[in-house]
């Protein structure tokens, strides 16, 4: 929660990011609030904001702002040029049928143009109970 981003912007203020990483990767599988997942975005490389999306989102119930969280993540893969990791991604999407139009905008710029098992379009359009 709060005081988890409290903790990780100290480390960073005082040149320890590596630290508050460090402290991401110990808390994986367990909910550290939206507040401490924020504060990992600002400090993270681009490279591993992906990687801390999707744990973000393997906490989201509802299934619209799963898909949100995710298709931010596929974002971030496309934008770092991370392709098999955004394949990866949009693959297990289709899977949980998470798919939204942004999602499709966001496979079309994959260089394959291609990804096992989307589902048809429009995909997700209600965003679930809870999601407001």
């Amino acid at each position: 929660g709060l005081s988890l981003r409290q903790f990780l912007w100290a480390f960073d203020a005082t040149g320890r990011t590596v630290t508050a990483q460090s402290l991401f990767k110990r808390t994986r599988g367990k909910p550290i609030g939206r507040d401490a997942y924020g504060e990992l975005l600002r400090i993270a490389a681009p490279k591993d904001q992906a990687s801390i999306l999707e744990e973000m989102a393997s906490h989201c119930r509802p299934a619209g702002l799963r898909a949100a969280v995710l298709n931010a993540a596929v974002a971030r893969c496309l934008e770092v040029g991370e392709e098999d990791h955004a394949n990866e991604i949009l693959h297990t999407m289709a899977q949980e049928e998470l798919w939204t139009p942004v999602t499709y905008a966001l496979a079309k710029r994959l260089s394959r143009h291609a990804v096992d098992g989307n589902p048809p379009f429009p995909g997700l359009l209600d965003p679930g109970p809870g999601a407001h």
